[in-house]
C-alpha cells in the first residue's frame, strides 16, 4: 500500500500522486481540472494531455493548467505538479 501525496504548495501550485482521481482533486482543492470520458486519474489526464507517457521533468500547458511530471517509474507517472493559471 503506497501513501498518496496531495499537497497544496501555494494558491496556484499543487503536488499530487498521479493515482488520485480527478473528481477527488476537483472536490477537495476546487481546481476544476477537465473531466473527460474514460479518464479517471490525474496520471490518465496527463498522458492524454501529452498524447504519450512523458519523461520526468517534462511540462505541458493544458486547459489553463501547467502539468509538470515530477516522478516516473518506467511507463508509470507517479507524481505531478500542477500550476493553476486561472487565478
Amino acid at each position: 500500500h503506497e501513501d498518496l501525496i496531495e499537497k497544496k504548495i501555494d494558491d496556484n501550485d499543487f503536488l499530487f500522486s498521479a493515482r488520485l482521481s480527478i473528481d477527488y482533486i476537483n472536490e477537495k482543492y476546487d481546481l476544476d481540472l477537465p473531466v473527460l470520458d474514460g479518464i479517471e486519474t490525474l496520471g490518465g489526464l496527463v498522458i492524454h494531455a501529452f498524447e504519450n507517457i512523458p519523461s520526468q521533468g517534462e511540462k505541458i500547458s493544458y486547459d489553463d493548467f501547467i502539468f509538470e511530471v515530477q516522478k516516473v517509474d518506467g511507463n508509470k507517472i507517479l507524481l505531478v505538479k500542477i500550476h493553476n493559471n486561472r487565478i
